[in-house]
């Protein structure tokens, strides 16, 4: 049973290289050999030596007394024909534009997961480069959802580095990606990488390992990775033509339609202000939300007392003004069961609310954080550990300022309230769609503002 489960080990790992390299049997077996059974060595030797090893072995002489000897004639040898080259087609049918077959064997779904576990994304078309920066066995752990040691050795640390965002990444066909995301209410994002240019790597390392690149795309869109060796990369070009790699598409889930393309290198947080821009602009799908449940007055907290003051104050419509729940979940008492409303309260809603608001300001408390902050000017820091910070203005304009990591997000706000135009009234900054007024006195560090782009809006 040891030799049979050997064979088959060796079967495996067989068909693994040829799917890998496009080699014959035979060198596959004679790197394999080389390589101790190490498919991925195995792997790396061949594409080092240009695939040209072919090692001088005598044929061992066989002990059976039956055996037919070897002819040593030309003549005889022109009797044996040459290995059956290996045959690579595409079938017809799968998912649409052909990512179901790519996806089946990427992340196991498919009836051979094995063949494609350690040869990279999608279904190799005529050669596969195997990436020199990634360890496709560790990937595959990752895929399947096992415990992964921390990087050791420098071999690893650099594959971590440049490893695909797989915790972001559609595992299924581009069928099934259009379903869920006419579902969820979200976009379709698409990106193809060439594995032989550098700039595809690099934007697993700068852009989609960025976690506030992979926070947006996770809430807006459902985001798929193909590379252009795969048909299922192949055919997405064809469909939707671009000029260079690494690509980007925004992709309209019930049409089909792209409504934006990146196709060159592109720094994060520059993709950051597009996609927001993408979306502000239009581009947004109301995402399917479920009903916050209403409370009445009484049940509301603090804070949410404090904000309904604060639009009381300024004279915003307040919660329970109209019928239609608000931001705060705050609705009017139900009428009663004959359907006649029930006596209003000797004091109104807005009534309290705006004495909420009054009693706020006698006792000379901030209603908000916004009125904690006061509008400091400070120097812009030159040494330390500095980032620079965009800040997105309500008129659009940009402005970037250095701020240290360390520094609390109160001085970002400072900033905002003393040196730009408009900074005088209410406002809120935030990190994607995350309130930073809330993390006033953490570090830019801690609320994840390195190197961020922000955007300011009026309240």
């Amino acid at each position: 049973m040891a030799d049979d489960d050997s064979i088959m080990m060796d079967d495996e790992s067989i068909i693994t290289f040829i799917s890998a390299t496009d080699a014959t049997p035979e060198q596959a077996k004679n790197y394999l050999q080389l390589a101790d059974g190490d498919v991925e060595r195995a792997v790396s030797l061949f594409f080092e030596s240009g695939g040209d090893f072919s090692p001088q072995t005598n044929p061992a002489s066989s002990t059976s007394t039956n055996a037919r000897p070897i002819p040593t004639s030309s003549s005889r040898i022109d009797e044996y024909r040459a290995p059956i080259a290996p045959k690579r087609e595409v079938l017809a049918g799968g998912g649409g534009f052909g990512h179901h077959d790519m996806y089946e064997h990427e992340f196991g779904i498919g009836p051979n997961p094995n063949v494609m576990r350690n040869v990279g994304i999608g279904r190799p078309a005529a050669r596969q480069t195997v990436d020199p920066f990634r360890d496709y066995d560790r990937e595959a752990a990752i895929v399947r959802g096992e415990e992964v040691r921390p990087a050791a050795g420098r071999a690893e640390r650099l594959a971590d580095m440049f490893r695909p965002p797989f915790d972001i990444m559609w595992r299924s066909s581009f069928k099934a990606a259009r379903d869920q995301a006419n579902e969820e209410k979200k976009w379709l994002m698409v990106t193809l990488q060439d594995p032989a240019e550098f700039s595809s790597q690099t934007q697993n390392r700068d852009v989609w390992s960025k976690e506030s690149v992979k926070d947006l795309v996770r809430e807006n869109f459902i985001f798929m990775l193909l590379t252009s060796e795969s048909a299922a990369g192949q055919e997405h070009r064809q469909f939707y033509p671009f000029d260079s790699y690494p690509y980007i598409a925004i992709l309209d889930p019930l049409t089909g339609e792209r409504l934006k393309i990146w196709s060159e290198r592109i720094e994060p947080d520059e993709f950051i202000i597009e996609v927001i821009d993408f979306l502000d602009s239009g581009g947004r799908v109301a995402a399917a939300k479920p009903k916050k449940k209403k409370k009445p007055l009484s049940e509301l907290s603090e804070e949410e007392q404090l904000e309904a003051a604060l639009r009381a104050s300024l004279g915003q419509p307040l919660p329970g003004d109209d019928e239609d729940e608000d931001s705060t979940g705050f609705t009017a008492p139900p009428s009663t069961m004959n359907g006649q409303a029930p006596e209003p309260p000797s004091i109104c809603i807005s009534t309290s609310l705006h004495a909420v608001a009054a009693k706020a300001r006698e006792n000379g408390a901030p209603v908000t954080a916004f009125d904690a902050v006061s509008p400091i000017k400070r120097d812009e820091p030159t040494t330390g550990d500095i980032t620079r910070v965009q800040i997105r203005c309500p008129n659009g304009d940009r402005v970037v300022r250095k701020f240290l990591k360390s520094d609390p997000v109160r001085h970002i706000f400072e900033y905002v309230k003393s040196s730009i135009p408009g900074g005088d009234k209410p406002f809120e900054i935030f990190n994607v769609r995350d309130p930073l007024s809330k993390k006033l006195d953490q570090t830019v560090h801690g609320a994840n503002c390195v190197s961020a782009a922000l955007t300011m809006d009026f309240l």
